[in-house]
Formats: structure tokens, C-alpha cells, sequence
């Protein structure tokens, strides 16, 4: 029985106070970990996730977003440190988005990585889908943010950062999270 919680708690999962931490690049294992923790902590009651990540892998975050959106309990997610890039989008599933005082939050259009060998067509291919993941991006950001789909684009025209209350008052949080 130890042994188990033991694993539980190297996870970042604290099944007394409901809550997890997410604390990574955004990745494969982050989305294990996600779903571990939801797992662990069952849907009889509200849960708390703490996000620290600087951003990573946009599908993956699209992943984890709609695995979160979907899950039936209340979920706060509380920014800690960072939320950049693709971990905003993980953020704004929460059903109340809260950020510390001091940490930040970056949004921008994110990047394309093809290989330097490939095809004229599979870039052309690989562009018309980044531009698909973009207006998934707009598109949340736009509903969360309660700010025009064009206003949205504007932003995430280049790195646009948001500390504590300013991640309030521009939308990609509801509320400071101060622990009572």
C-alpha cells in the first residue's frame, strides 16, 4: 500500500487535496501524467491542477485540453511559474483559470518544425495544417478571452506576455490564486 502511494505522490498527485502538478515540457509523458492523475483522483470531487511549463508539443496540448475539457468534475488550474506557448491552451480548459501573483503567461502563433529534406508538397502540406492548429488556437483563445477572433491573430503575431493580474484583465485568467 505504501509502495502505491508512494508512486502516486512521485507523480505530482495529492490525493488529500485533490490536486496535481504538471510541471514539464509538453510532451507525451505530461499527457500520461494528466491522465494518471485523473485517474488516481476519480470524478466525485472538484480538482485542482498546478501548471508550470514553458510550452512544447501543440498536439499534445490540443490533446490534453480536450481530455480536461471533457472530464466531468470541477477542474481549477492554477498557473505557477510559467504557462507559455502551448501550455496556455491546456490552461484555458480549466472550468476556473487562476495564476499566482508573480508567475507569467506567454501566447504567441508557436512554430513549424519540417526536416530541411522534405518534400515542396509536404511542406505545403505541413503549413495547411499548422494553419488548421491556428484557428484552434484563435478559436479558444477568442471564446476564453472574450476578445475578437482578429484581435487574437494580432497577438500571436509575436511573444505576448502577461504577468499575474495582466493574464486577469486581458482574459487568460479568471482569478489570482492565493492559498487560505
Amino acid at each position: 500500500m505504501t509502495r502505491k502511494i508512494d508512486g502516486i505522490a512521485s507523480l505530482g498527485i495529492d490525493i488529500n487535496a485533490r490536486s496535481f502538478l504538471l510541471d514539464d515540457e509538453v510532451n507525451d509523458s505530461m499527457l500520461k501524467t494528466c491522465w494518471q492523475a485523473l485517474a488516481a483522483l476519480g470524478v466525485s470531487k472538484p480538482i485542482t491542477m498546478f501548471l508550470n511549463s514553458g510550452g512544447g508539443d501543440l498536439a499534445v496540448a490540443f490533446s490534453i485540453y480536450d481530455l480536461l475539457s471533457n472530464f466531468e468534475n470541477q477542474l481549477t488550474i492554477v498557473a505557477l511559474g510559467q504557462v507559455s506557448s502551448a501550455a496556455t491552451i491546456i490552461w484555458q480548459a480549466a472550468d476556473m483559470r487562476m495564476i499566482t501573483e508573480n508567475s507569467f503567461a506567454m501566447i504567441h502563433s508557436g512554430s513549424l518544425d519540417i526536416s530541411s529534406d522534405s518534400s515542396e508538397e509536404t511542406i505545403e502540406r505541413w503549413v495547411k495544417h499548422s494553419k488548421k492548429y491556428t484557428d484552434k488556437m484563435v478559436a479558444i483563445y477568442s471564446e476564453k478571452m472574450k476578445q475578437s477572433p482578429s484581435k487574437i491573430r494580432k497577438l500571436l503575431q509575436h511573444d505576448t506576455i502577461y504577468i499575474g493580474n495582466e493574464c486577469i484583465k486581458c482574459g487568460l485568467a479568471d482569478a489570482l490564486w492565493i492559498k487560505t
